[in-house]
């Protein structure tokens, strides 16, 4: 009996050791010239990330930084890595152009070593200074991954609009659905032009616009039955 071939699925930690090289295999895929030897020189091994440990060790950015946090690198050519730019860049952007091209216009680099429930506030996340884990994302995936309210409500899966529906068993506010199994969107979600990032429900707002239209409309009727029993007692009085 001839065996079924099975696919062999590899482990978090053996797709983390390929994406994410060690120092020493870092400095084997780094061309080999003056800048990259500045740059290694101001990198050290740092901690295992608490929450990803398959990850292995971030390598850490041990000399300036800037206002946010971030390692500050100052390249040696000014266009040919990023134009437009000054000298100075992201020693994790600096990383991941030499080793994985120029970035996509739409993209920008997430720290996945970062942690929300565990690191002290974004600003003071001392993963900003980690150059080697780094994943190329949109920015609305990038801040899914934040605390703040925009990202909350970002990753909500439903709404919770005052017109939200209301289980008849638990009394309960079941919202209207806004993303579907694969994270897209649903016919419920307007994202308004000039803010893409930001989220409507379309169904509430169909809700409220129809108690509005019902409420305007009840208020013509009050005024239109309101006029007439005046203009009936000016006639009496008149007559």
């Amino acid at each position: 009996m001839v065996p079924t071939p099975t696919l062999a699925i590899p482990t978090p930690q053996q797709v983390a050791a390929l994406v994410y090289p060690s120092l020493d295999e870092l400095t084997r895929l780094l061309p080999d010239t003056p800048e990259t030897h500045r740059f290694l020189a101001k990198v050290e091994v740092g901690p295992v990330p608490a929450h990803a440990p398959h990850l292995g060790p971030c390598l850490m950015w041990g000399r300036a930084i800037t206002n946010r946090g971030y390692g500050a690198f100052r390249t040696s050519v000014r266009d040919s890595l990023f134009p437009g730019k000054t000298r100075t860049v992201s020693a994790h952007m600096w990383l991941d152009h030499v080793l994985n091209g120029p970035l996509p216009h739409g993209l920008e680099l997430d720290h996945i070593c970062h942690d929300p429930n565990l690191c002290d506030g974004a600003e003071r996340c001392p993963h900003r200074r980690c150059v080697l884990h780094t994943q190329r994302k949109t920015h609305q995936a990038n801040s899914l991954r934040a605390t703040h309210i925009m990202a909350i409500n970002a990753a909500k899966v439903r709404c919770d609009g005052a017109e939200a529906p209301i289980d008849p068993i638990t009394g309960e506010k079941i919202g209207h659905l806004l993303s579907d199994e694969f994270g897209n969107d649903t016919d419920n979600v307007y994202r308004p032009p000039k803010r893409p990032n930001e989220r409507k429900c379309k169904a509430c707002h169909r809700i409220r616009a129809a108690r509005w239209q019902a409420n305007a409309k009840r208020l013509k009727a009050e005024a239109r039955a309101r006029g007439l029993r005046e203009a009936g007692h000016l006639e009496l009085s008149i007559g």
